[in-house]
C-alpha cells in the first residue's frame, strides 16, 4: 500500500498501514529530518525535507497525516533544565524568556518533555505557527526537544569523564557527564572547524578538563566542521568515538542515529 510522508509530495510502497507505523523527525535549523519505523521500532523509509522546499500554500492546507505515533523533535537553543522535583515550583515560560531574550510571548509555544534518564524536565519554546503548521499535517503529534533524545542517548560509565556531540544540520549539540550526572547540555550553530573546536575548547576551559582524560563519543554530521580525527587528537588529547558519522558529506544516513536517539527517546515518554 501506498504511504504519503508529511510535507512532501512523495510516497512510498510499504506492507504496513500508516496506522500502524511511526513517525519521527527532528526538526534542525531549516530542514526536516524523518524516520518512519514499523512496531518492532526497525527503521524502514528515512529522508530529509528543506524547509524552503515546501510551498508555503501547503502549510495551510489542512492534509492530515495518521500513524500509530508521530512524535517531532525541535533542535533550537530555546530550551531550559528544570530537576522534575521542581517543576511545579518553577514557571519554565518565565524562565525562558529571561534567559533566552525573546519578548514576544505571545508568539511562542512552551512546551515541556521529560528526560528519563537523567530525572529532568526539558522546556522549551516553539514559534506557534509552526505548532500550527504541523497540527495541520500530523494528527495527534507528539513534541519533543532534540537535547532530550540526545543526553537520553550517552552512554557514560560512572567513573569516565564524558562529552558527547551531535551535529544534526549544522546544530551542535554538546554534553558533560562527570561521574554518571549531567554536568552541563547545550547547542549552538556552527558553521566551520573553528566554531566546533571553539566550544568544545570553552568546556574545557569553564570545567577546568584536563587533555587526554575525557571521552569523546560523536555521531551525526560533521562534514560543515571538516572533522579530522588526528587534529582532534592533537587538541584534546584523545582520539573520539565515532558514531554513524560522516566528515565528507551531507548524507541523509547521517541523522539516521539522531532519529533512532529520538524513537527510543519517544518511546520511553510514552510509557
Amino acid at each position: 500500500m501506498e504511504i504519503n510522508i508529511p510535507f512532501s509530495t512523495d510516497t512510498i510502497s510499504s506492507d504496513q498501514r500508516s496506522e500502524d507505523i511511526k513517525y519521527r523527525a527532528i526538526l534542525s535549523r531549516g530542514s526536516l529530518f524523518y524516520g518512519l519505523f514499523d512496531s518492532n521500532d526497525k527503521i524502514s523509509h528515512h529522508g530529509n525535507i528543506s524547509i524552503d522546499e515546501i510551498p508555503k500554500s501547503s502549510f495551510l492546507k489542512k492534509n492530515t497525516h495518521s500513524f500509530i505515533a508521530a512524535t517531532i523533535a525541535f533542535n533550537n537553543n530555546i530550551f531550559n533544565f528544570i530537576p522534575q522535583n521542581n517543576v511545579n515550583n518553577i514557571d519554565p515560560f518565565s524562565c525562558l524568556f529571561f534567559s533566552q531574550s525573546i519578548f514576544d510571548k505571545k508568539k511562542y509555544e512552551v512546551l515541556n518533555s521529560k528526560n528519563i534518564r537523567h530525572e529532568l524536565t526539558l522546556s522549551f519554546a516553539v514559534p506557534k505557527i509552526i505548532i500550527k503548521s504541523i497540527n495541520h499535517h500530523v494528527s495527534n503529534c507528539n513534541y519533543l526537544h532534540y537535547q532530550s533524545a540526545f543526553i537520553d542517548s550517552i552512554e557514560n560509565k560512572k567513573s569516565m569523564q564524558t562529552i558527547a556531540i551531535s551535529i544534526v544540520s549544522g546544530i551542535m549539540n554538546i554534553a558533560l557527564i562527570q561521574n554518571g550526572t549531567l554536568v552541563l547540555s547545550n547547542n549552538y550553530k556552527v558553521r566551520n572547524e573553528s566554531d566546533f573546536y571553539y566550544y568544545i575548547a570553552l568546556l574545557f576551559t569553564q570545567y577546568e578538563l584536563l587533555k587526554g582524560q575525557i571521552h569523546f563519543i560523536l555521531d551525526g554530521d560533521f562534514s560543515e566542521v571538516k572533522l579530522d580525527r588526528i587534529r582532534f587528537k592533537n587538541y584534546f588529547g584523545n582520539f573520539p568515538e565515532m558514531k554513524n558519522t560522516t566528515t565528507y558529506s551531507h548524507e541523509t544516513n547521517t541523522h539516521l542515529l539522531p532519529l533512532i536517539h529520538l524513537n527510543r527517546c519517544a518511546s520511553l515518554e510514552a510509557n
